[in-house]
């Protein structure tokens, strides 16, 4: 069985060799083929020198520097393709995976019949807090909510995931495509999974968590009053938040009838901020 696994970075350099290091150290896997695919979006730190020297098995992929997070996943995945894998493995370069993350993820797919996306959930490497895994969607006119769901330590179904670490069989990836063009950053990984379940497909979040990774906490600056007005609707509105054309998009698909007034929720929030963050 043959692993593309996709990733994209940029100027983290040891952040990414740490991933890869993690990456290197699955074990058994030796009846599996593993083949990273890297898009290094215009790093000038010297990360895909640094991969190549100590990595040369990785095939990167230059980007151009407006990539971003869903922009270079799809492109890593337009160029695994080639390699006709049987699986793909989503992985954020900042994850630093356990030791036998990605064959518990395989037999967890197996075991659920081969069609099945599988998410890995992850822990805060100090705390041991999740700060990433799956979702369950909750619907109401005016708002896409989505409920997260922590690992319970048995497999479950859910609706949709983060995409730091995800295993998505061909069967899978040839019905739904796993990066719509529609989104620049986040929401792809919602998105893709969203779709998948409309189409039947099965989401499981893994029984326990697969990882560590810190929290993103810039990325709710937004909504605090601490920062200033002008600043929450550039942060709001930016392509690592909800930028006004991608969210639209995804408010359409999954929000039902109330889109618009899920849609122009989180930028009225923005201005008026939350005096608790």
């Amino acid at each position: 069985m043959k692993v593309a696994v996709l990733l994209c970075c940029h100027n983290r350099r040891e952040t990414t060799l740490r991933c890869l290091e993690g990456l290197e150290r699955q074990s058994g896997l030796s009846e599996h083929t593993i083949e990273p695919f890297l898009v290094d979006d215009g790093s000038t730190d010297g990360t895909s020198e640094a991969v190549l020297a100590r990595y040369p098995s990785v095939t990167i992929v230059p980007g151009d520097g407006n990539l971003y997070w869903a922009g270079g996943m799809r492109v890593a995945a337009r160029r695994a393709s080639c390699a006709h894998a049987d699986l793909s493995l989503w992985l954020n370069d900042d994850v630093v995976l356990d030791q036998t993350a990605v064959r518990r993820m395989i037999d967890v797919c197996e075991e659920l019949g081969g069609r099945s996306i599988v998410v890995g959930s992850l822990a805060d490497p100090d705390s041991g807090a999740i700060t990433y895994s799956g979702f369950d969607l909750l619907r109401s006119f005016w708002a896409v909510r989505l409920s997260r769901v922590e690992p319970t330590g048995v497999v479950r179904i859910i609706d949709t995931m983060n995409g730091n670490v995800v295993l998505v069989p061909r069967e899978v990836s040839d019905q739904v495509e796993m990066f719509d063009g529609s989104f620049i950053h986040g929401m792809a990984d919602l998105d893709f999974g969203l779709r998948a379940r409309a189409r039947g497909i099965s989401v499981a979040l893994m029984p326990t968590a697969v990882g560590t990774c810190r929290a993103n906490q810039a990325k709710d600056a937004w909504r605090s009053r601490r920062t200033p007005l002008r600043r929450r609707l550039d942060l709001v509105r930016s392509p690592k938040n909800l930028a006004p054309r991608p969210w639209m998009t995804f408010c359409r698909r999954h929000a039902g009838v109330g889109w618009p007034v899920a849609f122009i929720r989180p930028y009225v929030r923005a201005v008026i901020g939350d005096p608790g963050r």
